[in-house]
């Protein structure tokens, strides 16, 4: 079954629109290591890195973006950046899966 509460935007850093997904589920941020390089955005090592699908993808970097809320850094290909759980709770979003009404 295909989740259907996942919502897709734009959002703007650093006066670059970044393709964004919003999924509540989710419990990081992430953003592109690409957006990343790209932007010039300023990393940090994570304080307690962690590890990534496979023993081999360690996450050591984080970036801190708009209301101090982190994102860590991956190497994403179909968005930007996506916003989860942290970015949900902190800006009070509710994803209801409800559609545009006509």
């Amino acid at each position: 079954m295909e989740k259907q509460d996942l919502i897709y935007c734009r959002c703007k850093v650093q006066e670059k629109l970044l393709l964004t997904m919003i999924d509540e589920d989710i419990k990081h941020n992430f953003v592109s290591a690409y957006v990343v390089s790209k932007i010039g955005l300023s990393i940090e090592r994570y304080p307690s890195p962690y590890w990534w699908q496979n023993p081999q993808e360690e996450l050591p970097y984080l970036v801190t973006l708009t209301y101090s809320i982190c994102y860590d850094v991956l190497p994403l290909q179909s968005v930007h950046m996506v916003l989860g759980q942290p970015w949900t709770d902190e800006r009070q979003v509710a994803v209801t899966g409800a559609g545009p009404k006509a």
